[in-house]
């Protein structure tokens, strides 16, 4: 447990803001300066995809503790280690054994997109998908002991909580779990009780009420049809027939590799004995649970792991309730995974040594004698007096140690975003104390961020009614007449490799208009042709 507190905690501030990571920032910062929480901007212009409660909270982080990199990815990390420890003390009820209980528990921290990508990101999906987990798992809990209003009350006040953070996707977790749940469990009709009915009409009467205080600043009729598109876009129904019959094809062998090696678990059910103690669990109808929430995303091409990361512990369950303990108990397997893992251990530490990267500075030597000796306690405590499965787990959180205190060094030497930052800061120290606006463009999120933070302002989008006051940041291809520009600075938008510029207009030659240079493009927008 400590391992995987320091291994997940470890060089969370050393990357930039990255992927989602600005969008969650940019629009919690902007509530904190215009005290406007109901109704979220981003770059000045309304920002509906999600619901603002994740933005409040990451809002309470910035205000408590700055806005350092470490502190955009504390929620996302403090879940991380919330659902994990609910999952450990979960299992120990459950399987009252230790060696389970921490298989369970370590089940999404060893998967592997979370493992290596999704836990260094301070996204939303980990704290949904902690939500959700609940939304389900007492769900099924209170049905086992036939407490009807338990169910309802407590499902819709996590789905009610799920919304407000991430909006439609926690009302189809909820009725398809739902109706699992009743179904599978052979109480379908119980589902009608005047319970649910309550619970559901409490659960609509507060979305009603944070639709009508969003009303009264901003467009109802935007806000419904954004939530819509958010929930449906990266559904069949905006592709092609050729990306979704590729998608059918790929999804299955997607989980796989998204959720090594904690999938292997369901390698069991090809054995008899197995599958029997399976179905005889107090817990398989969570098993079915996890596969029916699944298959929307199997008909959704633009499917991303950190979607379904509620699902694998409820699938994990009831698997590792039936599993044999005594099919690991094998002195070859435990001497076999222990050589690998020194081997593989030993060759990244050296091979990481020994580059550039790190070769130059002693700090790095220091942590890797603090790894070796905290694999060398391992090794004593697990490899020697352990199960096979614990050494498994602690295989991969030291793996995990080994990627955020070298790997990431290494990521952050090889990436652009280091450049944003500093460009930000040249743009920050030009324009200080100064107005500057993004013109009919928007430059990376990331260097977004970092001008708003440094110059404690938003950084807006402004298509019209420009002047010679104020600084833009304007693609380069607009202007078309370079003499009554100022430039300041110059640079390229990598993501699209298009030229922009830090400018001010020495004067406007007429009012600006649109030219629609082929019928099929949009509108292009010039200030001084």
């Amino acid at each position: 447990m400590v391992v995987g507190i320091f291994a997940f905690g470890l060089n969370l501030h050393l990357l930039p803001l990255w992927a989602d990571e600005p969008i969650r920032a940019l629009v919690s910062f902007h509530m904190l300066l215009d005290h406007n929480w109901l109704n979220p901007h981003l770059n000045g212009l309304p920002y509906l995809n999600k619901p603002p409660l994740y933005n409040w909270l990451l809002a309470l982080f910035i205000k408590i503790f700055g806005t350092k990199e470490w502190v955009i990815r504390l929620p996302s990390y403090i879940a991380i280690l919330g659902f994990s420890a609910q999952l450990y003390f979960l299992g120990l009820k459950i399987y009252q054994n230790k060696v389970k209980a921490i298989l369970l528990g370590a089940s999404l921290l060893i998967s592997g997109n979370f493992l290596v990508f999704s836990s260094l990101l301070g996204h939303i999906d980990i704290p949904f998908s902690w939500l959700v987990f609940n939304q389900i798992y007492w769900s099924f809990y209170f049905l086992k002991r036939k407490k009807y209003r338990q169910i309802f009350a407590f499902s819709y006040l996590f789905c009610g909580i799920g919304f407000m953070m991430k909006g439609l996707p926690s009302l189809v977790f909820q009725s398809i779990s739902l109706f699992t749940l009743f179904f599978g469990g052979k109480q379908f009709k119980k589902i009608f009780k005047p319970e649910h009915f309550l619970f559901f009409g409490l659960f609509t009467l507060a979305i009603i009420g944070y639709f009508w205080f969003f009303s009264l600043n901003g467009s109802l009729v935007d806000l419904m049809h954004v939530l819509f598109k958010e929930s449906s876009q990266r559904t069949m129904v905006n592709k092609t027939l050729w990306q979704t019959i590729k998608h059918l094809v790929e999804f299955p062998f997607k989980i796989l590799v998204d959720f090594l090696p904690s999938i292997f678990l369901t390698f069991f059910f090809f054995g008899k004995k197995f599958r029997h103690k399976f179905r005889t669990s107090d817990h398989a109808l969570l098993a079915w649970v996890a596969l029916f929430n699944l298959f929307p995303y199997w008909l959704s091409p633009d499917y991303r792991a950190r979607y379904v990361f509620a699902l694998l512990p409820l699938l994990c369950i009831p698997i590792i309730e039936a599993m044999d303990l005594s099919l690991f108990r094998s002195r070859i397997l435990k001497k076999a995974l222990f050589t690998l893992l020194i081997i593989v251990f030993f060759l990244l530490l050296c091979g990481s040594l020994g580059h550039p990267v790190y070769s130059m500075n002693p700090v790095n030597y220091q942590i890797a004698l603090l790894m070796m000796l905290i694999f060398w306690g391992s090794y004593l405590y697990y490899f020697r007096n352990g199960h096979v499965l614990m050494d498994l787990v602690m295989f991969f959180l030291m793996g995990k140690l080994f990627l955020n205190v070298f790997a990431l060094p290494l990521r952050k030497s090889h990436i652009s975003m280091p450049s944003e930052k500093l460009l930000a800061k040249r743009i920050a120290e030009i324009t200080k104390n100064k107005e500057l606006e993004m013109m009919n463009c928007n430059i990376e999120l990331s260097m977004n961020w970092y001008i708003t933070t440094l110059r404690n302002q938003p950084t807006k989008t402004r298509t019209e009614n420009f002047d010679t006051v104020r600084f833009y940041i304007v693609p380069e291809d607009i202007i078309r007449y370079p003499e009554d520009v100022t430039y300041y600075l110059r640079f390229v938008r990598k993501f699209e490799n298009k030229k922009m510029a830090l400018v001010k207009f020495k004067k406007l030659r007429h009012k600006q208009s649109k030219v629609v240079e082929n019928e099929n493009e949009e509108p292009r927008y010039y200030l001084n042709q």
